[in-house]
């Protein structure tokens, strides 16, 4: 279920399979065949739930069908003190984003 999640979250906000396996500390190989429908492991359980909720936080903002939400992912925000998709990759930088969108 949270592989399923996960995957839908990627895909709605393009996610591809380097960036994801940065953002969830696996193999890229790993998070190309969970893309392709395939049910790993995820070692960090706690960083699938994060990413899953901002991705799906900033789509809702946006509406689907909507370039809004990749473009807050990939545009510098002060706020953060950087690019939502570069602070993803770390823990701790995900944490806020995380936190961010949830305040």
């Amino acid at each position: 279920m949270l592989v399923l999640a996960l995957c839908s979250a990627a895909k709605k906000m393009s996610l591809n399979a380097e960036t994801l396996a940065s953002c969830l500390g696996i193999p890229a190989k790993d998070a190309s065949r969970m893309l392709n429908g395939a049910n790993i492991f995820l070692p960090d359980r706690d960083a699938a739930i994060r990413l899953i909720t901002v991705c799906e936080r900033v789509w809702a903002s946006y509406g689907p069908g909507n370039e809004g939400p990749r473009a807050w992912l990939h545009a510098e925000h002060e706020a953060l003190g950087g690019v939502p998709a570069k602070l993803l990759l770390e823990p701790e930088s995900s944490i806020k984003v995380h936190e961010y969108l949830h305040s």
